[in-house]
Parts: C-alpha cells; structure tokens; sequence
C-alpha cells in the first residue's frame, strides 16, 4: 500500500537486484521516496546523477581486492576473491561501471561471478574457475543466513557480469553453459 501512496525511488539492474537511493543522515540512512524528492525540490534524474557522482567517488580510492581461502577449514573449498570497501558501500560497487572493467583486467576474465551475501561482503570470481563457483555460491549461502540475525543480509544468490551486464545465475546447467559460451 505504501508503495502506490509514497513509491521508493529504485532501478531495477537486473532480474534480483533494485537499486535504491539513500539519504545518509551520518548515524542512518532512509531511502528517498517521492515525498523527499517533492520536499527538496529535486527530480528522480538528478537524484540519480548526485548519488553516482558520489559513489564514483567514494570508490575510486576506497576498494581493493583480495583472496579468501577457506580450504584449510574445509578442502572441498577452493579460494576466490572479495572485495573490500567501505563497509556502508560494498554492493553499491554493482551499480557502477568502470570499477568492473578493471576488476574485469585483474582477474583476466569477462565473465565474473559475484554474490553479496551481506552488507559487508563481496565475494567474486571469474565465472569459468568452476571449483571457486560452487565454493562463493556454499559461502554466500552462509554468510547470509548468518547475517539475518544483525540485519545486514542482502541475498544468497550469485549474479554474472558478462559484456558489461548483470545476469542472475540460475544454478542449471543449461544457463551455465550458455554463460560459458
């Protein structure tokens, strides 16, 4: 009902994924509806240029990649990478384009699996290295499940950047290997 009455402004990136714009207040955030954009005088499109401008930003200096390797605790497990960035941002790093073109370079891959299971995580890997796949996608199921408890879950599921878009990994062979292709 709120929604027809104040709708939130979001984008829909791909099939799972909704972009939303925020205000940040410094000890919270709250999504910006209609009646803010109505209240501060400005347009969805402005709002929407303001918050990428300020995100290109906040990115350039802010993100890194490593390696986790969980395959002491579990040898079934085969390393991946992550992302860290400012713990507020980390799956805001999706909306953008640039930072994938050169994360796109560091792991020699066009095609990047990436699951965000919390607020805090980033999990990715180039989508051929089948092993660390199934190892991100058993990770991420965790990591989000355990994140219900504080609030901070996002989704278990993976999505693949493949020629600049975002696609929602179905899990089947058929999409798989049409992605591989």
């Amino acid at each position: 009902m709120a929604e027809s009455i104040n709708p939130l402004l979001t984008d829909k990136l791909c099939e799972g994924i909704v972009t939303c714009y925020l205000i940040d207040f410094g000890d919270k955030f709250e999504m910006i509806s209609n009646s803010h954009l109505e209240r501060i005088g400005l347009t969805k499109l402005e709002v929407r240029e303001v918050a990428f401008r300020n995100l290109r930003k906040k990115v350039q200096v802010n993100y890194t990649i490593g390696v986790i390797d969980y395959s002491r605790q579990n040898p079934n497990l085969k390393p991946f990478n992550k992302i860290d960035m400012d713990e507020e941002f980390n799956p805001s790093l999706l909306c953008l384009y640039s930072p994938w073109e050169q994360i796109e370079i560091n792991l020699k891959s066009n095609s990047i699996a990436v699951s965000t299971p919390a607020k805090i995580f980033m999990l990715l890997t180039d989508m051929r290295n089948l092993e660390s796949l199934i190892s991100i996608r058993a990770i991420a199921n965790k990591m989000c499940e355990r994140a219900l408890t504080d609030g901070t879950s996002i989704t278990p599921e993976t999505f693949i950047r493949k020629d600049g878009k975002w696609i929602l990994f179905l899990d089947t062979d058929d999409h798989l290997n049409e992605l591989l292709q």
